[in-house]
């Protein structure tokens, strides 16, 4: 997940040094084939090249949040006690992205933007969250802690739904 986290955090800043006319192409090439696509379902939906271009902000930022986020479980059980690390480097990088337009010919940076490009980093994080959570409750024999400035404040044993013959597969220990 490092190298994913890398390789999105590359593609966020190689998108934003594009100049704007090659920015402003690659917008319209793709807000015509999502027009396109929107045409066979039922919804009669036309969006316009900026809300493509700020979707297209918040789904790169989505996926740091989301790569992030599997990066610390790799080096911690304690995913909970540390969601904050995800976020605030996501933010992070959201601040040098908005930086790095500004000295980019045709590009501006906002404030906007930089609010746009968090809530991705907060849904990747969330989703990341969620299929952990899930995991963890399937999988079963499972720690998940929750600790804070090392002072446990409780943790939750999985006994997973397969291996167990208790309706309430969870044991809170606190």
């Amino acid at each position: 997940f490092t190298v994913a986290v890398f390789l999105t955090i590359a593609f966020i800043f190689y998108n934003s040094a594009q100049v704007a006319e090659v920015s402003s192409e690659y917008s319209r090439y793709f807000t015509a084939i999502i027009n396109k696509a929107l045409t066979y379902t039922p919804f009669d939906i036309v969006l316009s090249e900026h809300q493509v271009r700020k979707l297209a902000h918040m789904a790169e930022f989505a996926a740091l949040g989301f790569f992030l986020t599997f990066c610390l479980r790799v080096y911690t059980k304690r995913l909970i006690a540390f969601c904050a690390w995800p976020l605030l480097f996501g933010l992070f990088i959201a601040v040098c992205d908005e930086f790095l337009q500004r000295f980019v010919p045709g590009r501006s940076s906002s404030i906007k933007d930089i609010f746009i490009d968090f809530t991705g980093v907060c849904g990747g994080t969330a989703v990341a969250i969620c299929i952990v959570f899930a995991a963890v409750l399937t999988r079963g024999d499972t720690d998940l802690s929750f600790e804070s400035s090392g002072e446990i404040i409780g943790t939750v044993k999985t006994q997973g739904f397969r291996n167990s013959a208790n309706t309430l597969p969870l044991t809170q220990k606190f």
